[in-house]
């Protein structure tokens, strides 16, 4: 009776019972996946810097009346213009803030009682650090 172990290998194993999988050079394969998220990254943070500056034309430009000042590296310099309707400034600042909030909460939930909170009681009993 011959010793052959590839007989018992299962399908898409090899005779040490390790996955096969398809040959690509491994510093190949890392330069592959870099360059794909180098790709993903640049394409969500055009998206993120249009999305802020849709959300600036549309609530402070429509909403609000107001033009935020521009500086040369923006392509077209102005000045900041008035408040066309003032009251709206603080529904809109408000609300912008609620929905960050509302936004972090749901995608980031363990972010929750960090920060200030966790930093206010070491101030408040003579500890400023991890040198205190």
């Amino acid at each position: 009776m011959s010793d052959d172990r590839s007989a018992t290998a299962r399908p898409g194993h090899d005779e040490s019972g390790r996955a096969e999988t398809a040959h690509v050079p491994s510093r190949w394969k890392w330069v592959a996946l870099t360059i794909l998220m180098g790709v993903i990254s640049g394409l969500a943070a055009a998206l993120f810097n249009s999305a802020v500056q849709w959300a600036t034309a549309v609530l402070l430009g429509r909403l609000v009346g107001h033009e935020p000042a521009t500086t040369a590296g923006d392509g077209v310099v102005h000045t900041t213009g008035g408040l066309g309707h003032p009251w709206a400034l603080p529904l809109v600042t408000v609300g912008s803030a609620l929905v960050a909030s509302l936004i972090v909460g749901w995608l980031a939930p363990e972010t929750g009682g960090h920060g200030t909170c966790r930093v206010m009681p070491g101030w408040a009993h003579g500890r400023h650090g991890p040198w205190s």
